[in-house]
């Protein structure tokens, strides 16, 4: 169809930028929507939220509301990430990963991982009170 478009051809080598970008191309696909086909060698950083925070729950709001975003920045972007809270699973989350937890009194340990590797975040620590 590319062609009957007159659109350029594709290239049909490995750029010449070094083993990095052959690692990428390998990964990458436009059939994957723009996300890396594979799960290894994922850099996974939580951004929210931060280690250390202390959260006050309302009690005049529902609890349904009371919820707070996990976001995470991965690279390469994979098709779907799971976050973990306490070192269980809490929900499998496609990109951008995205979710929203509901908070709960205690102390919390938050990471996401690469489904179907051993890639895993640094743990996000934080308190609810």
């Amino acid at each position: 169809w590319a062609a009957q478009a007159s659109l350029p051809h594709p290239p049909g080598e490995v750029s010449p930028l070094g083993e990095k970008s052959a690692t990428i191309a390998r990964r990458w696909s436009p059939a994957s929507g723009g996300v890396a086909s594979d799960y290894t060698n994922v850099a996974l950083r939580i951004v929210a939220p931060s280690n250390g925070l202390k959260l006050l729950r309302d009690p005049s709001v529902p609890a349904a509301h009371n919820t707070i975003a996990l976001q995470v920045e991965a690279a390469p972007p994979v098709k779907e990430l799971l976050w973990l809270v306490d070192g269980k699973p809490y929900l499998l989350a496609p990109y951008p990963y995205t979710v929203r937890w509901p908070l709960q009194v205690g102390d919390h340990v938050i990471q996401v991982r690469a489904p179907f590797s051993t890639e895993l975040s640094a743990s996000v620590r934080i308190r609810v009170e």
